[in-house]
Order: C-alpha cells, then structure tokens, then sequence
C-alpha cells in the first residue's frame, strides 16, 4: 500500500511542476496551484472527519431494536 501512495505521490509532484513550467513559474500560477491545494486540502479533511462521525451511531444499533 505504501508504494501506491509515494507513487501518487510522485505523480502529483511531477504534474504541478510540468504544469508550473508550461506556465512559466509565474506568480498568478503559484496562486491558483496553492488555492486549490487548499480547497483539496479542506475536502480530505471534511471527508475523513465525516466518514468518522457517521461510524460512531452505527455500531450495534440494529440489534438493540428487538422486542
């Protein structure tokens, strides 16, 4: 499993560098890369934490509802 993660990893570094060259390093470039780190940065963590906090009523509900 660690070898498909270095090797996104990997992917993901040499795609914002062609991407910054074909743009010529320019500041309006760095920008956008950077908010949309952040906005991919925020959507992880919103859904890690979502999928967390719908796990935790799930566990053992279905059984307690017997009569």
């Amino acid at each position: 499993m660690a070898i498909v993660g270095l090797l996104t990893l990997i992917v993901c570094i040499l795609g914002l560098v062609v991407y910054l060259a074909l743009t010529a390093f320019s500041k309006a470039s760095f920008i956008e890369v950077a908010r949309i780190c952040f906005a991919f940065g925020l959507l992880a963590f919103l859904m890690s934490q979502g999928t967390s906090s719908c796990s935790m009523g799930t566990s053992g509900a279905s059984t307690s509802q017997h009569r």
